[in-house]
Formats: C-alpha cells, structure tokens, sequence
C-alpha cells in the first residue's frame, strides 16, 4: 500500500515537470486594449454680454452762428419798417431751424403789433352797386381779420369789406345773387399786399341769392378758426326795410 502511494507521487511529480517544461519562457495572452476617445474639452461659458442701452434722440440745434445772424437780419427789417420781407424770412427761418419757434412768434407778433393801427377800420372797403332792396348780411370773426368781397352773378356790381378780428359788420345788398371770397390773415401789410402770401383765401361756394321777398332775408357770416358758418334766417325782420 506504501509503495502504491510512492508510485503516484511519483507520477503526479512527472506530469508538473513537463507541464512546467511546455509553458516556461511563455507571456500570458494580453487583453486587447480598447482606445477610449477623447472627450472634447469644454468649452468656457461666455458671459453674456450686457445689454446695450438705447440712445437718446439727438437733439439738433440750430447752427448758432448761421441761426443768431438770420435772427438779426430780421431784427434789422424790422427796424427798418420793411415788414412783409421780415415776415418772409420768419417763415425762412421757423422752416431752416424748427427750434426757432418761439423766437420766430416773438417777431412776427412785433411786426403785427407795430401794423395793427394801419389796418382798414372795420366796414366797407369799396362798393359799386347802389343801395337797394332789403337783405342784409352780417360779418364777425373770433380769430383773425377778414377781408371779404361779394361780387353779383349778374354784372351788377359789388362790394368789399374788412373786419376785424373780434368785431361784426352789417350792410344792405341788392337783390340779386352773389358769389363770396374771403381771405382770412393776422397781418395786414397794406392796401396792395394785403394779408400778401400768409393768408387763408376761401369763398363759400353755395352763394347767396336775395329777392324781394315780404320779409326781408338775413345771412350771417361767423368766422371761427378761419372757417364761415353760414346761417341763414328768414324770419328776420328789418325794421324800416321792405
């Protein structure tokens, strides 16, 4: 039984030795090596850039020099009496520099200050019909001087009137029919100019027509904010007129 137990250690020990024997000198299998891709760098947050405030409109201010001497040239006009060319270049001016506005109203109401004792006297400026008939019209203004002109549809004559601002006129026409025209200013330069190129000019395109009539007709022309209301009453009675 010994001896049995000797043989195969025996046998056990001959077995390691050639197995040793096969594998020495030989490296174990190498597991491949798997590449791990690169993970990209982050990229650095950026910082959100600050919002820009709007910018203030620029605000455009009349060339000093240019703007102050423009100023005296009107200044010296009007010294010098010549109003309508000073009144022109007010208007030059207000339209070269917007901002001039209150000085341009300064001036231009100098210039209507100094014309205000020339206009014509409220009433009738020129007639060429006689007086006949019973109608009568009625002129006022709240803004404004008008000068007025009713001309008869027939050849028959007319007449012209001036009001002023703030005053009512009343005269007698034929009976015929009329056309009116009117023109509406602040300035009255004189009997040639006229309110010149800075009045309002309209007409009232309805016309009047008169006739004899029992009663006799009554047109009012009121003038607000440069526009006539026209109104006509026929149940107006004239004294003394038939």
């Amino acid at each position: 039984m010994k001896k049995t137990w000797i043989i195969v250690a025996v046998v056990v020990l001959i077995i390691a030795v050639i197995v040793g024997v096969t594998t020495c000198g030989k490296k174990p299998a190498e597991e491949p090596t798997k590449e791990v891709p690169a993970t990209a760098a982050p990229k650095p947050t950026e910082a959100p850039k600050p919002t820009e405030a709007p910018k203030p409109a620029v605000k455009e201010e009349p060339a000093a020099p240019d703007y102050a001497a423009a100023l005296d040239e009107i200044r010296a006009l009007i010294a010098d009496g010549q109003y309508y060319e000073a009144a022109k270049a007010i208007v030059a001016c207000r339209e070269k520099w917007p901002e001039s506005a209150s000085e341009c109203d300064a001036l231009w109401q100098q210039i209507k200050e100094a014309l205000a004792d020339k206009r014509p006297e409220t009433g009738e400026m020129d007639r060429s019909f006689r007086y006949q008939g019973g109608n009568i019209v009625s002129i006022s203004s709240d803004t404004g001087d008008i000068d007025l002109t009713i001309k008869s549809r027939g050849g028959h004559g007319s007449a012209r009137y001036y009001i002023r601002e703030g005053e009512t006129v009343n005269f007698y026409v034929p009976c015929y029919g009329f056309d009116v025209d009117y023109t509406r200013g602040d300035i009255w330069f004189d009997d040639e100019i006229g309110f010149g190129e800075f009045g309002e000019s309209g007409s009232y395109d309805g016309g009047l027509h008169f006739r004899y009539a029992e009663i006799p007709g009554w047109v009012i022309f009121h003038f607000a904010e440069g526009n006539p209301e026209v109104q006509n009453v026929a149940d107006r009675v004239v004294p003394g007129i038939r």
